[in-house]
Parts: C-alpha cells; structure tokens; sequence
C-alpha cells in the first residue's frame, strides 16, 4: 500500500525551467558584457602604459636625431615624423636603434601591437598656421592624431627660458581595440638637454 505519493508532474518541472531560464539568461547577458568591459579595460591600461613608456624611452633617444630628421621634414614641407619599429634602423647610433627597437617591440602585459598600431608622430611644438593646415589635411596622420595636434593649443610652459622653438612634441598613438575602434593617445615634449 502507497501513501501520500507526491511528486512533480511534468507542468511543474517546465515552470521552474521556464523561470529558471528567464532570470538566467538575462544573468549570462549582463556577464558577458562585464568581461567585455573587463577585457577593454585592462587593454587601455596596458596600451597606456606602453604609450608612458614610449614617452620614458624617447627621452632617452639623442635628440639631435630627432632634431635633424624633423628639420628634414619640415624643409620638404611634411612638418612631422613618423617613429614605429620599422624605421627605428634609420637613427643614427647602434644604440639608439636598439632602444627604439626594444620600445616598439616589448612585450607589456601579454600585449604587443604592430608597427600599423603603435607610432609616435613628432612635430615642432610651435606650428605656423600654415604648418598647422598642412597637417590637419594630412591623411597619412590618424585622424585621433589630427584631432589631438589642433586642439593641443593649451599646453602652457614654464622651462626657465628654454626656447620653445627647439622644442619637439611627441604624440604616441596606439589603437589598442578594433570593435570597437578604441586608441591611446598620450602627448609630450622633449627637449635638448
């Protein structure tokens, strides 16, 4: 003799699965978006120690071959030059291509980025509004970088009488994320010391 036989019938399991998959799935949503986030974050940050770094190890590279590289491009009317680890070879001590090269192609944070993701564009510090124009139309420039070189007016100084016009700024650029289309961009100075 059976008593008291309860059980779930097949209506009730299917309820709580129907419930347990609406909490659920919006559950597995909201972390799939967290890790996205997560994983973004920790790739700017990675991306914005690298671009500090890159600025630390420039300062280091002698800044008369910098000096004499943008003089020749300013006098062939490119008002910029391009440093990535394909051309860190064209700097003139064996040293200073080692230094550019351990840069741009240092491992940080499991990230590494190529020589299409990773430059340094340096300029005058002070532009002519013709210079400036010529760089804005620039399409061989990100746009990030043309963005940040006509709103980069505000940089106020106090070197102690360091003429400006020796002055290089530096602008590390590194796109970091493709969807979506995520950049560091970092600005500094060097200067003759």
């Amino acid at each position: 003799m059976k008593k008291n036989q309860n059980g779930f019938s097949i209506v009730e399991i299917l309820a709580v699965l129907v419930i347990t998959s609406v909490i659920l799935v919006p559950l597995m949503a909201t972390f799939s978006g967290s890790l996205e986030l997560n994983n973004r974050s920790q790739q700017r940050l990675s991306a914005t120690s690298v671009a500090d770094s890159t600025l630390y190890g420039l300062e280091k590279i002698d800044f008369n071959d910098f000096r004499t590289k943008l003089d020749t491009a300013n006098s062939s009317g490119d008002y910029y030059i391009e440093i990535n680890e394909d051309n860190c070879n064209t700097l003139i001590t064996t040293a200073d291509q080692y230094l550019c090269t351990h840069i741009f192609t240092t491992i940080w944070n499991n990230a590494s980025y190529s020589s299409a993701t990773y430059k340094v564009f340096m300029l005058d510090y002070s532009l002519t509004t013709a210079e400036r124009t010529s760089l804005l139309a620039d399409t061989n420039i990100p746009e990030s970088v043309r963005s940040t070189i006509e709103t980069d007016d505000d940089i106020q100084l106090h070197l102690n009488g360091t003429d400006i016009s020796t002055l290089i700024r530096v602008i590390v650029w590194i796109d970091f994320y493709d969807d979506p289309d995520l950049y560091m961009i970092l600005t500094g100075l060097i200067a003759d010391e």
